[in-house]
């Protein structure tokens, strides 16, 4: 089953996501610098606007007042006049067919990489909150219970991989010596083991030799204990055991 590493994986994500925001925003720069320069807008001022407003708040403002303001010049006058207006804003002469005028057509390509960029950056958080999500879900699933088991005297499972806490009550036949073995057969990460004498106390960590029998008489007076073990990115087989009931 896969899942996200908390120490490697979620920060690669942020990574991606952060590069991918700094794309979108340096394409919108592009686009909308050469739109502006097109139309004879300010193209400084409108490059600042789309790039330092957030949330998309600046492309919006300039599709909906910079680009309704495009500047075409007088045939009269020569200056720069809004051709919105039928008439110069300078020296009032009619515009005629120069306020019809035609502007070459800026290239999308920028606005749809930046369009792009911005969906993907979505998508990526949106897995990535989902995947922890489901991870934090299935790990107290998984982690949170106190098992028992009797008569086996075996307890084993797969890490794939195995992170944070899993406990496990053990009880031995009456007479029997108070041991357990915990066997770790990992390919990465490590397992810790610790001990408690009820499931609601912390366990203890202790020195378990892996594959070597450990004697826990010294923390209980009963037949019973509970064996915590801690996962830190460990993959593999475990197993323990001990002479059940």
């Amino acid at each position: 089953m896969m899942s996200y590493n908390l120490y490697w994986g979620l920060p690669m994500v942020m990574i991606v996501i952060f590069v991918l925001l700094l794309l979108s925003t340096v394409l919108l720069g592009i686009w909308t610098y050469k739109d502006a320069r097109t139309r004879s807008l300010d193209a400084g001022m409108w490059t600042v606007v789309v790039v330092l407003i957030p949330n998309l708040i600046g492309l919006l403002l300039y599709f909906l007042i910079g680009r309704r303001h495009t500047q075409v010049t007088c045939p009269h006058c020569g200056a720069k006049t809004d051709a919105s207006q039928p008439y110069c804003g300078h020296c009032g002469q009619l515009l005629g067919d120069a306020a019809k005028t035609s502007f070459t057509p800026t290239s999308k390509a920028p606005l749809i990489g930046a369009i792009v960029a911005i969906v993907l950056v979505f998508l990526g958080m949106l897995g990535m909150f989902g995947s922890l999500a489901f991870s934090h879900a299935i790990g107290s699933a998984s982690f949170a219970p106190t098992q028992t088991v009797k008569n086996e005297g075996s307890w084993k499972f797969d890490a794939d991989p195995f992170n944070g806490e899993r406990t496990q009550t053990i009880t031995v036949k009456k007479g029997a010596d108070k041991v357990f073995t915990v066997d770790r057969q990992l390919t990465s990460g490590k397992v810790q083991v610790g001990v408690s004498v009820d499931k609601d106390t912390p366990g203890r960590l202790i020195d378990v030799q892996n594959g070597e029998p450990y004697d826990f008489s010294q923390w209980t007076q009963g037949d019973s204990i509970i064996l915590h073990l801690y996962g830190t990115d460990a993959k593999g087989k475990i197993s323990v055991t001990w002479q059940g009931q």
